[in-house]
């Protein structure tokens, strides 16, 4: 459909990728949208990023319970400027709310049955995403709504997904989204995300592994109920993060005394050996710990696809601890897989300075001798064998001489 068929109601927000937009169609009986603006450098991109997503979305009509469907692309000039507008389908304002703001608001009513329930349909999502060959890269509870059904159960919307393929990062320096969606971006990024080849991973490439990682960590999020602090002037001049507010940011994270919060996927790329599990998990039970232990894996070859991910949550009885002491109640939320994770663990009780560079690992493999090395011991092990002759030389030497000497009577 070309633009002009939409009429522009209000703006909303400013989001990951761009301004998100409420409009609606021309005619009678025309239906409200929900659409987002993003900027591109030149016409001949924003042709071929539209020509991406309906190969991709439109042309497929992808329909699934938890995602949130992708309605028309169109490229189109506006004030100079150069924008791809994608539409998506309306959802109420008033009985929709961010996943962030949703488990802010239920931080001490959200009990064990409705974690899991939205465990289950983030993971039901992402896996229907993957099947059909589309991936996110830019996961984060402020990408993903919830809405409310007739029975009043929460059903989980996904968003923004397959624009990190056509337009690269959610932000850059000519553009940030509004509240702390940068930041809570940083806790959500996995470690191959601090590399240099991070935007060659993401752009015209379907990267599930990004998925799983940033997946993981809202597991984390949902069962332990973790809040980034408030952003100290210091920290936003460290990091070049704008404290543009401050709103609680669900986020998992890592928290040394002395130290402000650290982003995990920051943390495992210069420290990929050291184990964080007394700093990550309060609350999740073994059998989560161990699917998530399995999710965020240094590499990113070694996680689980998204399926194998939703089919291992749906075994799990328990997604947090069930009694108030700390303590496992039951072991009847132990699977399979957390038996055969579960049986190794390195200690994590000394005190780690994550400022420190990591201890290098013993190996047990020697050095290769040099070539002069080598030489000196050739030289030990001739001479060892000359005097070794000699030795042996001199004493049949002295035998022979012995005997010669000897008198035989007749």
């Amino acid at each position: 459909m070309p633009s002009s068929d939409y009429v522009p109601l209000e703006r909303l927000c400013a989001g990951y990728f761009g301004k998100e937009l409420k409009l609606q169609e021309k005619g009678v009986g025309g239906k409200v949208r929900h659409a987002k603006v993003v900027r591109f450098p030149n016409l001949t991109k924003a042709k071929l990023a539209a020509e991406s997503l309906r190969q991709d979305i439109q042309f497929r009509q992808l329909k699934h319970k938890n995602v949130l469907k992708f309605k028309d692309t169109f490229e189109m000039v506006e004030n100079g400027g150069i924008y791809l507008c994608t539409v998506w389908s309306h959802y109420e304002d008033s009985q929709t709310e961010l996943l962030n703001d949703f488990i802010v608001n239920r931080k001490e009513s959200l009990d064990i049955d409705e974690a899991k329930a939205l465990m289950v349909q983030l993971a039901e999502g992402v896996s229907y995403l993957h099947v059909n060959g589309l991936s996110h890269n830019a996961l984060t509870p402020f990408s993903v709504l919830v809405l409310k059904n007739s029975s009043g159960e929460a059903v989980v919307r996904i968003k923004d997904y397959g624009l990190t393929q056509v337009c690269g990062r959610p932000y850059d320096e000519n553009y940030r989204p509004d509240g702390g969606r940068i930041r809570s971006m940083l806790y959500h990024l996995p470690p191959e995300a601090f590399g240099r080849s991070w935007d060659r991973c993401c752009k015209n490439y379907t990267n599930t592994a990004a998925d799983v990682f940033m997946l993981g960590l809202i597991f984390v999020a949902i069962a332990e109920q973790t809040m980034l602090p408030p952003q100290e002037k210091n920290e936003a001049n460290k990091s070049n993060i704008p404290n543009t507010t401050d709103d609680p940011i669900v986020a998992a994270f890592l928290q040394y005394p002395g130290y402000a919060p650290i982003p995990l996927g920051k943390f495992l790329h210069g420290n990929a050996s050291v184990d964080v599990d007394q700093q990550l998990y309060r609350q999740s039970s073994p059998a989560l710990r161990s699917l998530v232990r399995r999710m965020l894996q240094m590499v990113p070859g070694k996680r689980p696809p998204a399926s194998g991910v939703s089919q291992i949550l749906s075994t799990i009885r328990f997604v947090r601890r069930t009694d108030k002491t700390g303590s496992q109640s039951s072991l009847a939320d132990s699977s399979t897989s957390s038996v055969r994770l579960g049986k190794r663990r390195r200690s994590a009780s000394l005190r780690y300075d994550p400022t420190e560079s990591p201890c290098k690992r013993r190996t047990m493999i020697k050095s290769l001798p040099s070539i002069r090395e080598k030489r000196d011991e050739a030289k030990e092990v001739g001479s060892a064998f000359v005097r070794r002759a000699s030795i042996r030389m001199k004493t049949t030497k002295n035998f022979l001489m012995k005997k010669g000497s000897m008198k035989i009577s007749d």
